[in-house]
């Protein structure tokens, strides 16, 4: 990992940009000497110490010894020396006081978690026991997103106190200026400052992001994917892409769930008619059938053989945008999440063989995973704004 250099205010912002760096190297690590940190960043022997100083006092980071004894090619000194069996000082993320807030906003109701720099949980909630968030316009919608916010501030533990937020949302999302751009369904929801409105009721930094996006940083099933598509299916469908290990943002960018796949077909919540999202979201398979959807997957499972043809369209809706997405962005790895994927059975096989029937034999390597948590993605995002040396 090099840092890059982008032009800086002053001397300070530099010196948080690359603070800031540096700590999200050490904690997507673990454990790390700071000899591997000068290598591995590109910063100075001199830089690395002074930073990490500042890290450690602010306690970011804490320092122990490693697991097992190097030899001299371990040795966390400027020059490398010293005598072999040397058991190294590495540098890992504190577990405490610090934590950071993670609320995934999404129109069938609202999850969060509150974790430590470590990415443990420490305290989470999940409001979709309970009932689904008033998306019907601005103000309820606004409403709910503030109380249950404040309710995750509630949920931090004894002894930590919380540093930022961070908000993986539904819809369009400007997630550099902090902008809920728009969202499906709910009424007058245009340009919303959401960063802005949650800052102000929590007092600490909050970072909007798309909760594809944040999905694709809690589902990455290992470190060294550095490649990937994320489809999120629930009420809607999310996309998210990774390619060289960075994430692809920018408002509308990558809205699969809204391309045409078939001409004057069913009409979608946006408006259009066609749309992916109208044949294989919950959604839309309930706007297709006129029936709920836990009650549609009963009677799928029941055989009934409208349901089961309304999950068959979904399986070759799904499998025809996924291969056309993987080809095009050159991607071999597609990772599927989202409560849909309560009825894999009804859909997932199907999916599978049109997949490979479209990809003419050369698929991309699917994930299925139902851990997805998009709060969690969300919380480790968040946690680089509250670098503060």
């Amino acid at each position: 990992m090099q840092f890059h250099s982008p032009k800086y205010g002053n001397q300070q912002d530099m010196k948080t940009a690359n603070a800031t760096g540096l700590f999200a190297h050490i904690r997507a690590r673990g454990q790390v000497t700071r000899k591997e940190l000068e290598a591995e960043t590109g910063l100075s022997w001199g830089a690395v110490s002074n930073l990490t100083a500042g890290l450690l006092e602010a306690g970011y980071i804490t320092e122990q010894k490693a697991d097992s004894p190097v030899g001299n090619s371990g040795n966390d000194s400027p020059t490398g020396t010293g005598t072999a069996g040397r058991i190294p000082t590495v540098l890992c993320a504190a577990a405490a006081p610090h934590c950071v807030l993670g609320l995934d906003i999404n129109r069938s109701g609202f999850s969060g978690v509150v974790m430590n720099y470590r990415n443990e949980i420490l305290a989470q909630a999940n409001a979709r026991a309970t009932a689904a968030a008033d998306c019907t316009n601005l103000d309820g919608m606004l409403h709910d997103v503030i109380r249950f916010a404040r309710h995750m501030q509630t949920l931090v533990p004894p002894g930590y106190h919380p540093t930022a937020a961070g908000i993986a949302m539904q819809g369009i999302v400007d997630a550099e200026n902090g902008i809920s751009v728009s969202m499906p369904e709910c009424r007058g929801w245009r340009d919303v400052p959401l960063s802005h409105h949650v800052e102000t009721v929590l007092g600490i930094p909050v970072r909007l992001a798309h909760d594809p996006d944040c999905l694709l940083i809690a589902c990455n099933p290992s470190p060294s994917l550095r490649d990937a598509v994320l489809l999120r299916l629930d009420c809607g469908i999310g996309m998210a892409v990774m390619t060289d290990g960075h994430l692809h943002t920018r408002p509308g960018i990558y809205e699969i769930g809204h391309i045409p796949i078939k001409e004057d077909g069913a009409e979608c919540v946006c408006g259009k008619r066609g749309c992916l999202e109208a044949y294989a979201s919950e959604t839309g398979l309930m706007r297709q059938t006129g029936l709920p959807f836990d009650v549609l997957c009963g009677r799928a499972r029941a055989g009934d053989e409208g349901a089961k043809a309304a999950f068959s369209r979904a399986a070759d809706a799904l499998a025809h945008a996924a291969s056309y997405a993987c080809s095009l962005l050159c991607v071999r790895n597609l990772i599927l999440c989202g409560s849909m994927l309560r009825a894999k059975d009804l859909f997932l096989d199907a999916f599978f063989a049109r997949l490979n029937v479209v990809s003419r034999g050369d698929a991309p390597h699917v994930v299925v995973t139902e851990d997805g948590n998009a709060a969690v993605g969300a919380a480790m995002l968040a946690s680089e704004l509250s670098v503060k040396i």
